[in-house]
């Protein structure tokens, strides 16, 4: 039963994608160069090595940009979360969850193209590999950069930690900093439907201007200017709130979190809203949006309207 639901602004679409898994490689920090754990395969050898340009005034890394790729003048995407269109709240079997729609954008000059790897027998896991293509479409390099597991429940494959959403206690209706300490236990990473081009960041969106329209093909992938939206009804879209106290609280959405897909920056992936959670005089949670991140360089990420 829905007890309570807001739209920021148009009800979403989605289609009846086929649904693809990847599990996160973790990022491995050492001597001063972070490495992508290696998945060997004869389609792509290369250890992911990190141009030191990624490596900020503090010693962090706010990108994984390939060594060698600038040179090349290869084109990198950077994957970004708009901040959710709807948000509902669900009451069922005595357990309350927060429902979130979700949309990972492409504000890159790159394509974000992934492909499968063919695994050397059946009982190997599924490569996924990230392409990086230059300006007149050729392929300059690909890394593997996670991996596609098959889900019985769902006879199909799936990728997961593409996004992220957690919940973190504000200070009030005032805050706008969400900050990692005030995590509470309610987390949880995207499962995602394979990735394609599904709503323009601005203008209308139209069939024949989608690179990757399909689940089907060689290719996954999300185009500069593009986002790839799932509403927040799809089995997944949820955050546990049962018996959360009363008060002010942070719904973060982080794309890429654990940094395994390759990008030019990490420090623009999340976007939040200000919410206030309550329960009614009859004792049914409900919850008001205070705020939201900002969009300043890229208006479309807080207001879009899919045209399907």
């Amino acid at each position: 039963m829905i007890l309570s639901y807001y739209e920021i602004k148009s009800t979403m679409t989605t289609s009846n994608k086929n649904i693809v898994i990847a599990s996160a490689i973790v990022l491995l920090i050492a001597v001063g160069i972070i490495t992508i754990s290696s998945i060997k395969d004869v389609q792509a050898e290369d250890e992911l090595i990190i141009d030191p340009v990624c490596i900020n005034a503090i010693s962090e890394y706010v990108c994984n940009i390939p060594v060698g790729a600038i040179t090349a003048k290869a084109l990198i995407p950077d994957l970004r979360e708009a901040v959710p269109q709807q948000i509902g709240l669900q009451n069922s079997h005595q357990k309350t969850t927060l429902r979130i729609s979700t949309s990972i954008a492409n504000t890159g000059e790159g394509q974000w193209q992934m492909r499968a790897g063919i695994p050397a027998t059946p009982s190997e896991p599924q490569l996924a590999l990230q392409q990086l293509l230059k300006s007149d479409g050729s392929l300059w390099n690909e890394y593997t950069v996670s991996q596609f597991q098959y889900h019985p429940a769902h006879k199909h494959f799936h990728i997961a930690a593409v996004t992220s959403y957690e919940l973190y206690s504000a200070d009030g209706p005032n805050d706008t900093y969400p900050n990692p300490e005030d995590k509470t236990t309610a987390s949880a990473e995207k499962v995602t439907s394979c990735l394609i081009d599904w709503v323009k960041i601005s203008d209308n969106s139209p069939d024949n201007e989608r690179a990757y329209a399909s689940c089907d093909g060689q290719f996954q992938g999300v185009s500069p200017g593009w986002m790839d939206q799932y509403r927040h009804s799809i089995p997944g879209q949820e955050l546990d709130v049962t018996n959360i106290d009363s008060g002010y609280y942070f719904v973060v959405l982080t794309a890429n979190p654990a940094q395994n897909f390759i990008e030019t920056d990490f420090t623009n992936n999340q976007a939040w809203l200000l919410i206030y959670y309550n329960n009614d005089d009859k004792g049914n949670p409900k919850f008001t949006v205070i705020n939201h991140s900002e969009c300043a360089d890229y208006p479309g990420l807080c207001e879009y309207s899919p045209n399907r």
